[in-house]
């Protein structure tokens, strides 16, 4: 499939447009001619990309889908429009990645107001030491000793999942909604998005009714976070999945005797309060 990616080089995309490509999709896409960081990452995939906003950009590459943000006028950018006229498939980023989520056996969220794009790192990076057959998206480039923006096999897609709108205030469907989750984690929960969500009742409302729907699903709660916790409270007794997670002995999956310096970081895990030996990991 020949893919083109309005905005290429923004982050998120950037890692797209990566996946898309270690999928064995032919790439290209449109930015402007700016500097970014994230063009090196483009360049060493040999992914080419346009910098004049022109039809012409469409036709020459002649694209089976093209994928566009909330960025660069959203769904009212003039490639958006020209290829809906010669009936290209248009799909916004996150509909696009609801695709992707069918390629793989199961799906594992991060989502939340603060701490997404670390965890979703450190989560592809345990799963890649344990089974070695996943897929990521996340919003940043390399980390945790990750390429950015790769796939590896099938079983697991870990993605950083954006509460944020489609594209205000045009498209106010939220993205967090587009997807489906196995597994969804939620760090941190704070009023966020003025321009989509009215309070934090409104945040606590959107969580509670996707949360709900996915009832044969597994969720992660950070409770020692006082808006998870207020979270938690509104669904305990209604979702029969929640596994909730601090730094002391009230949930359950917990840690202890955390120790960190310039040599590395070692901690107890305990889980329905059986205890693990520690944990080690050495800065190298």
């Amino acid at each position: 499939m020949r893919i083109y990616f309005l905005g290429i080089k923004g982050w998120g995309m950037v890692n797209l447009s990566l996946l898309a490509k270690d999928l064995g999709h032919t790439v290209s896409g449109y930015d402007v001619a700016d500097k970014f960081p994230t063009d090196e990452y483009l360049d060493n995939k040999g992914i080419v990309y346009d910098t004049d906003l022109k039809e012409s950009n469409i036709d020459m590459f002649n694209p089976d889908l093209v994928v566009y943000t909330g960025a660069h006028g959203g769904v009212n950018n003039p490639l958006v429009v020209y290829a809906k006229s010669k009936n290209i498939k248009v799909l916004h980023q996150s509909e696009y990645i609801r695709q992707l989520q069918d390629k793989f056996q199961q799906s594992v969220l991060i989502a939340g107001t603060h701490g997404k794009t670390t965890t979703t790192s450190l989560t592809a990076f345990c799963l890649y030491k344990l089974v070695a057959s996943i897929g990521y998206y996340v919003g940043t480039t390399e980390f945790s000793g990750l390429p950015a923006g790769a796939f590896f096999g099938n079983k697991y897609f870990v993605l950083e999942a954006d509460e944020y709108a489609v594209s205000p205030p045009v498209d106010m469907r939220i993205k967090l909604k587009l997807y489906k989750f196995d597994h969804l984690i939620i760090p941190a929960l704070d009023y966020d998005h003025p321009d989509v969500y009215k309070d934090f009742d409104d945040v606590l409302r959107t969580f509670y009714q996707y949360i709900l729907s996915y009832p044969e699903s597994t969720v992660y709660l950070n409770i020692k976070d006082k808006g998870v916790l207020k979270l938690y409270q509104l669904i305990k007794d209604k979702h029969k999945n929640i596994i909730t997670v601090s730094d002391n002995g009230s949930s359950d999956l917990s840690v202890s005797s955390i120790d960190y310096n310039s040599l590395g970081s070692k901690f107890r895990l305990f889980y329905k309060k059986q205890q693990f030996e520690f944990f080690h990991k050495t800065v190298r």
